[in-house]
C-alpha cells in the first residue's frame, strides 16, 4: 500500500485509470470505508471532482495497493481535454 493523495483545483476534474496490462499489480483506493486489502479488491478507475468552496484546490485522500514491487507500472490520467500516461516505480524494482 502507498498513500497517495490527490489535489484538483477547484471546478476541474481528474480521473485515475489503470489500464489493463497493469489490473494485477495495482488497483485504487479512494472509495473511503470500503478498505480494500488485496489488488483484485481495489478499483481500476476514480474521478475526483473538485468543487468550488473557500479554498482554490481540494484534496482527496486515498491510495495505492501493489500486489508487489514493480518498475515502471502505467496509470492513465485524464484531465480535461488533456490525457497521459505516468510510468510508476515502487520498491527496489529498478536498477538506474
Amino acid at each position: 500500500m502507498v498513500k497517495l493523495p490527490i489535489i484538483v483545483p477547484a471546478g476541474q476534474t481528474l480521473t485515475l485509470r489503470v489500464p489493463p496490462t497493469a489490473r494485477a499489480i495495482i488497483g485504487l483506493d479512494y472509495q473511503g470505508p470500503t478498505d480494500p486489502q488485496y489488488v483484485s479488491q481495489a478499483a481500476t478507475r476514480a474521478s475526483f471532482t473538485a468543487c468550488y468552496g473557500r479554498f482554490p484546490t481540494v484534496h482527496f485522500p486515498g491510495r495505492l495497493l501493489l500486489a508487489r514491487r514493480v518498475c515502471d507500472i502505467p496509470l492513465d490520467w485524464r484531465y480535461g481535454d488533456q490525457r497521459g500516461r505516468l510510468l510508476l516505480s515502487f520498491g527496489r524494482a529498478c536498477r538506474r
